[in-house]
């Protein structure tokens, strides 16, 4: 708050040379340098207004002087009454709500800038007033500005050429003189400009009176009347349709009295700026509204201490942290993860001795993970545009507004984890592959402490460990485990009972539950999720995260990790399936019997060690491709067995084959017709089995058994109990029985001397 110096305000000195320079205008250049730094809030206007007959002022929502200064003080002779505290009402020493220099501060107070001129002490001063805002947009008080223009005014009403060449003739805005005469006013004069506004119909109303003028009008004539009878100039926003052409207009209406009878009235078209003001007014509304919808919180940073200047009430609330005084380097240290889409504003997005490349830039956007005191992460979204210096362009620092994004960037990451994971099941063939890809994937999406993928196994009722990771106190991330532990809480577990994903928050030290720990027992998990896998509904695994800090997990976590488990569920199907595959194809590549399998056009496209060796192949390459039928001597009795397997759906019967060396084989063949799940045909399956060798111990035994029939000699086959087996023709002949008769008798029978004890024995 700035005071009146005594160096500057010496009524001795300070009377002496103001009589000597109340007849010169404010130099130019001067008055151009207290303007800038009236509209940019330059320190330097206090300097500067003490050089001229002008003054600058401040005042709060009530209207009390914070701030005053300049050389113009002496003028108005208000030396005692320019001092902070005092209120403007004393000051202009009038309590008139409706005084004009108190209606112009009120009018500020509601947003709107104003110019106006008034008359103090029988000088005429030129007034400029400026709302002030707070942080948060809204209006907090007033600033002004005036300059002595008597002298400048007494040459522009008289037509007189001033040394800034302005007249009444030239203003660029309409201006009216009336003249006081009698009760009533005249027109007496009046500019191009008037001239053209009223597009000629001006000059009908030279030498008018007020009165008759503007009849329809009261509000105007009372205006014109108090600036003359109160030898006061103000300055008035009206409405105004003018009444030679009808045209509805926003004017800047300024009454100058001029002594000793006249009143100069001075109109600025506002119109346009008035609809920019409320199309503005409208903007800066919903920009406000819009930033109290989203929840965001704005901020200002300043470059030159790398400092937040500003930041709205609920910045402390989102950041868990004290905002007043927040430094660059404090605020990077919650930054845990940052997502730069335009990065020429952010001084908070790299460290701060290296700072951000500003030059060219237009804004920045960022989305930031931080962990705040409490230890909650959060996303946040930080939009910034960037302040430059009015005159030097210089970049001076960031307006930005932060939002915070939690929510969506979770269902974002929780998509993309879904996708992934999603993607990375489908190339994957085996459980432990399986277990390491999930636990990558839950470290990014749930951060656990602890991960446990387990398989059910139905006949021992428990699940078998697949893959499993904990992390150690002290240490900062999971380490594996071994596989294969076993945990024995199963399915009747009352967390599987209903097979449903399940949220457990531990507070004290044991649950009333039963439930196994896994990892370092030294510690209980604090907050997990179960999630069975099911299928079919059958329950066939189990995936489970767990953390040591108290809630980590919650509802969301629980959404996630069903969505999760469903994924996992159909891919432990199909890996259990493919492992069913692997048994399958183990079995027909070490049967004994040569398997093949061809397609429906007969070509062979699967063939086991056992063929190569009964066909005499090396490689499976070298028979793939080939036809089923080049495999057997007789193509016709192929196709019967064709013929015969498609009408039976199977088939089983000998074949002569020939191998790659022309060597000819007996084949006894199994033929199955390998059908879809919809009854289709897909494939052929061949089982063969080399019976040259049995043919031909059978050819020999029948020879031999000829032999025996027609040979001479008797012969009888006897089992260990005197029973006859075989009897050939010669010893049916000699004994005098039929082989009928015989096969029925026993040794004793045909002799009863025979030694049966000597033969059990023997």
């Amino acid at each position: 708050m700035a005071k009146v110096s005594k160096k500057n305000i010496d009524t001795k000195k300070e009377n002496k040379s103001l009589a000597n320079d109340s007849e010169k205008l404010p130099p130019a250049d001067i008055e151009k340098q207290i303007l800038k730094a009236f509209w940019e809030n330059d320190d330097a206007i206090d300097e500067l207004v003490n050089k001229t007959h002008s003054v600058y002022w401040k005042v709060d929502a009530n209207l009390c002087m914070t701030h005053v200064a300049g050389k113009g003080l002496i003028v108005m002779e208000g030396i005692e009454q320019a001092r902070p505290g005092i209120k403007l009402q004393d000051f202009i020493k009038s309590s008139d709500i409706n005084h004009p220099t108190i209606q112009h501060h009120l009018s500020a107070l509601k947003g709107n800038s104003g110019r106006y001129y008034a008359a103090v002490g029988g000088r005429i001063i030129d007034v400029y007033l400026e709302p002030i805002f707070d942080g948060q947009g809204k209006v907090a008080g007033v600033k002004g500005l005036f300059f002595d223009i008597t002298e400048r005014s007494r040459h522009h009403l008289a037509g007189e050429t001033l040394p800034t060449t302005i007249t009444i003739k030239g203003i660029p805005t309409p201006s009216y003189i009336w003249e006081k005469s009698g009760d009533d006013f005249i027109l007496k004069e009046f500019n191009d400009a008037a001239y053209t506004i009223t597009h000629g119909t001006i000059v009908k109303a030279r030498n008018a009176r007020l009165r008759d003028l503007y009849k329809e009008k009261p509000e105007l004539i009372e205006d014109i009347e108090y600036c003359y009878n109160f030898k006061n100039s103000f300055q008035k926003p009206v409405e105004y349709v003018f009444i030679h052409t009808g045209e509805k207009h926003f004017l800047n209406v300024t009454y100058t009295f001029v002594p000793s009878n006249i009143v100069a009235v001075h109109t600025e078209d506002i119109t346009e700026r008035k609809k920019a003001e409320e199309e503005l007014k409208r903007i800066r509304q919903m920009y406000h509204q819009a930033i109290s919808n989203a929840k965001g919180i704005a901020y200002f940073f300043k470059y030159s201490n790398m400092t937040y200047e500003f930041f709205e009430e609920d910045g402390e609330k989102l950041l868990g942290i004290p905002t007043k005084g927040l430094t660059c380097p404090k605020f990077n240290a919650m930054i845990l993860e940052r997502e730069i889409f335009e990065p020429e504003y952010c001084v908070i997005a790299e460290p701060c001795e290296e700072h951000v490349h500003l030059k060219g830039a237009k804004r920045y956007v960022a989305n930031y993970r931080i962990k705040t005191a409490e230890e909650e992460d959060k996303w946040l979204m930080d939009c910034a545009v960037g302040i430059r210096d009015t005159f030097s362009e210089e970049l001076i620092g960031s307006l930005g507004i932060l939002f915070e994004i939690s929510d969506r960037k979770r269902l974002e990451l929780e998509r993309e984890a879904l996708q992934r994971i999603a993607e990375g099941l489908t190339t994957i063939l085996d459980f432990k592959t399986m277990g390491s890809f999930l636990a990558e994937e839950f470290s990014k999406t749930f951060r656990h402490e602890a991960f446990l993928f387990t398989m059910f196994h139905d006949d021992k009722n428990e699940f078998i460990s697949i893959y499993e990771e904990d992390t150690p106190e002290g240490a900062k991330k999971p380490v594996k485990f071994e596989p294969g532990r076993i945990n024995k809480f199963s399915k009747h577990n009352p967390f599987m009972r209903d097979l449903k994903t399940t949220l457990v928050n531990r507070k004290g030290a044991q649950l009333k539950t039963d439930l196994s720990m896994f990892g370092c027992k030294e510690r209980i998990s604090r907050s997990s999720v179960f999630a069975p896998l099911v299928w079919e509904n059958r329950l066939i695994g189990l995936l489970s995260v767990q953390s040591y800090t108290p809630g980590k997990y919650g509802e969301r976590d629980i959404r996630l990790m069903r969505g999760i488990a469903e994924l996992c569920a159909g891919a432990a199907a199909r890996i259990k399936v493919i492992e069913a595959i692997r048994i399958k194809d183990r079995a027909m590549e070490s049967s004994i019997n040569a398997m093949l399998i061809a397609d429906l056009e007969g070509r062979i496209t699967y063939v086991n060690s056992s063929f190569l060796m009964m066909w005499n192949y090396d490689d499976p390459k070298e028979v793939l491709g080939k036809k089923v039928s080049s495999l057997w001597n007789k193509e016709k009795e192929w196709q019967a067995a064709l013929q015969k397997m498609t009408e039976q759906g199977g088939w089983r019967g000998d074949l002569s084959a020939q191998t790659r060396d022309g060597h000819v084989l007996d084949a006894q063949i199994s033929l199955s017709d390998i059908r879809d799940a919809a009854g289709k045909s897909i494939c052929l399956l061949c089982s063969v089995v080399d019976v040259t060798g049995h043919n031909l111990l059978k050819k020999a035994l029948t020879m031999a058994e000829f032999s025996i029939e027609h040979v001479m000699d008797g012969v009888l086959w006897i089992d260990p109990t005197s029973r006859i087996m075989y009897a050939n023709k010669a010893i049916c002949h000699i004994l005098g029985y039929t082989l009928e008769e015989l096969m029925n008798l026993s040794i004793s029978d045909i002799n009863p001397s025979f030694p049966m004890k000597k033969w059990g024995a023997h």
